[in-house]
């Protein structure tokens, strides 16, 4: 009776070791400013490969979204960190951003970098890949949160002022946390941990 007792709690406990963590947003208070910040476990990562260029010509960007909340008053971002591979050794500085260009299958989504938004908190709203990464954040509408978030598989395209296209594409799939920011968090049904 005690060997069964024993077994069958090693397999509830092995069962429970090989379990993952439930996908869940994470939450934020910016104590200078009283707002509560909601943003996925992790941001959406992606990859721009020249391999014509060489190893190291590969680039990165990584989008995020963003929910700002002071007292009931919510505002939506989008946050784009941008890590430049090197482009040649030719090339002494790196390009400068220009636009943001999702394409999430049926629709695009532009974003200038003229356009880019302050966000009403004082913290980062994601930790970028790297200290020189280019960090942006745009303001989002509830409808393009969500058209993000139900996209199977979004690509980005990034020009230069130069007038210079990468295509970068999706290096990970997206976490659970991206459905739950917009079918969740939006319709205001979503209680933190």
């Amino acid at each position: 009776m005690r060997r069964a007792m024993a077994s069958a709690a090693l397999l509830a406990l092995a069962a429970c070791a090989t379990t993952e963590p439930a996908a869940r947003l994470e939450e934020r208070l910016d104590e200078a400013s009283g707002v509560t910040l909601t943003t996925l476990d992790r941001p959406l990562e992606f990859f721009c490969p020249l391999p014509e260029k060489g190893l190291e010509a590969a680039s990165f960007a990584d989008l995020g979204l963003a929910e700002a909340n002071r007292m009931g008053t919510r505002s939506y971002y989008l946050w784009f960190s941008l890590l430049w591979g090197r482009l040649g050794a030719d090339r002494m500085e790196l390009p400068k951003f220009s636009t943001l260009i999702i394409d999430l299958g049926t629709e695009g989504l532009s974003f200038r970098a003229a356009e880019r938004a302050t966000p009403p908190v004082r913290m980062r709203l994601y930790s970028p890949p790297a200290d020189w990464s280019e960090e942006f954040a745009f303001a989002l509408t509830t409808d393009q949160v969500r058209a993000i978030a139900h996209s199977s598989m979004p690509t980005l395209k990034v020009q230069t002022e130069s007038g210079e296209a990468f295509a970068f594409t999706l290096w990970k799939p997206p976490t659970e946390t991206l459905r739950i920011f917009s079918d969740e968090l939006l319709d205001g049904v979503f209680t933190p941990p």
